[in-house]
């Protein structure tokens, strides 16, 4: 007997035509892989977000072969059999997002989690929470757990109440039981961010290119990147900045003479052919580390920190390297409007002598693309959409599941209790935090979460 094909809606903050961006990547390729599966597959997002402009909008949809018809304030049109509602005014996503749901009537409801406020999740489980499924990709965007940026007991009750929480990996899904007793599906295809396996070129070259940093950031090792670069004054470095780099960020790439500072491009080939090293010194907890595993396939060594996300992706060949992470932040937001880091020391030395081998040493190096290659090749072979389908399609059978107990409060509820607990939790609030508070939600209005 035939299946009747899911009806499945992604919903997230971030805007769905994003060249570059973990979790934007990870969730497109989901619904791709949903929609080659004979899914019908749904995407109502926005259409702009932070630090991206019309053109490059534009020009995103343009590559993904999309022309869009534009109505009432949305953009519409298909991308590789992903029906897509990109919406013009962040701040009418929510309004919009209802309409869909109840229009669309999907099976399930796919929420991206790069969003702090979890205005949409709320809304997505007043809707029906037997059918929201939590997509999770970094830790310190979960209003719970020790890495918490935004840390909200409403918050945490609303993912809770989530009939699945997805993650891309072992470490996450550890830190997700920890954090809140939830045991979280591992959805490999999310740190792959592609439904079919491709084989790159091997871009490595050891007697060119330059040692590259992603998003240089606090959060992303510049402490140790800046040191590095500082100490070998021979060696030629670039930085793409990203998210996370901020004014003063810049400003320390700038000053360094043998540090190129390189615009972000559509294609990762673009930039990866000019590195001859991958730097991945990050100091939080990231969720996986997928820039690892792009430079794996095209055989660039990687030198990454021995902490979080990239002990997992660098799948065992990668040299992981000590690093001092971060565990506190400041009552201040920097202007990537996120929590200030506080920096700890960090001992280079580790790193200096592992670079400086790897530049120096032919054998080694070649030694080291090749295994990285074939062995990231192998894993991404063992990889596809089957087993979150599968376990779509069981719970769909099951019917509303073991969490029952644990479904989200009805908006309105939310809503007339925040309301009697406002006045008395901002008349706590110190000036300061008053002051970060409106910030955060006029960055909220505008869309720059």
């Amino acid at each position: 007997m035939k299946r009747r094909p899911m009806r499945i809606l992604l919903t997230m903050q971030l805007a769905y035509t994003r060249a570059y961006g973990g979790a934007t990547r990870s969730n497109r390729c989901i619904c791709e892989g949903f929609a080659e599966k004979g899914h019908h597959v749904r995407a109502v997002t926005t259409a702009i977000d932070k630090n991206r402009t019309e053109e490059q909008f534009q020009h995103e949809l343009a590559n993904l072969g999309v022309r869009p018809k534009f109505k009432d304030g949305v953009y519409s049109g298909v991308a590789n059999d992903v029906e897509l509602r990109l919406i013009e005014d962040v701040s009418q996503l929510r309004r919009f997002l209802a309409k869909e749901i109840d229009e669309f009537d999907p099976d399930w409801v796919l929420v991206g989690g790069e969003e702090y406020t979890q205005n949409l999740l709320a809304l997505a489980l007043a809707k029906g929470p037997e059918r929201v499924v939590y997509l999770a990709h970094t830790p310190q965007f979960l209003p719970f757990g020790s890495e918490s940026f935004f840390p909200s007991k409403r918050g945490a009750e609303l993912v809770k109440s989530s009939r699945l929480i997805v993650v891309d990996g072992w470490f996450f899904r550890d830190y997700v039981r920890e954090a809140c007793g939830i045991d979280s599906f591992i959805n490999s295809l999310g740190a792959v961010h592609e439904t079919h396996p491709v084989l790159y070129p091997n871009l490595a070259n050891f007697d060119r290119g330059r040692i590259l940093m992603m998003n240089p950031s606090g959060l992303k090792g510049i402490a140790i990147f800046v040191g590095l670069a500082s100490a070998c004054p021979d060696l030629p470095f670039a930085a793409v900045p990203g998210w996370a780099t901020t004014v003063e960020d810049r400003k320390q790439l700038e000053a360094l003479p043998n540090v190129e500072i390189w615009q972000n491009q559509p294609s990762l080939d673009d930039i990866l052919r000019n590195a001859r090293v991958l730097l991945m010194p990050s100091l939080w907890a990231e969720g996986y580390g997928t820039s690892i595993l792009d430079a794996m396939r095209r055989g660039i060594p990687v030198l990454a920190s021995d902490h979080g996300g990239p002990k997992e992706s660098t799948l065992g060949v990668a040299q992981l390297l000590p690093v001092a992470p971060i565990k506190k932040y400041m009552n201040e937001i920097d202007d990537s409007l996120f929590p200030m880091p506080i920096v700890p020391p960090q001992d280079i030395r580790p790193w200096e002598d592992a670079l400086r081998r790897l530049v120096t040493d032919r054998d080694y190096y070649e030694k080291q693309s090749e295994l990285l290659k074939k062995t990231v090749e192998d894993f991404v072979l063992g990889v596809s959409i089957d087993p979150f389908e599968a376990v779509l399609l069981k719970m769909g059978q099951e019917g509303a599941g073991e969490r029952g107990s644990a479904q989200a409060t009805p908006e309105k509820t939310v809503t007339a209790d925040k309301k009697k607990k406002l006045g008395a939790n901002l008349r706590a609030l110190s000036p300061k935090q008053k002051a970060m508070l409106r910030k955060k939600l006029e960055a909220q209005r505008r869309g720059d979460s």
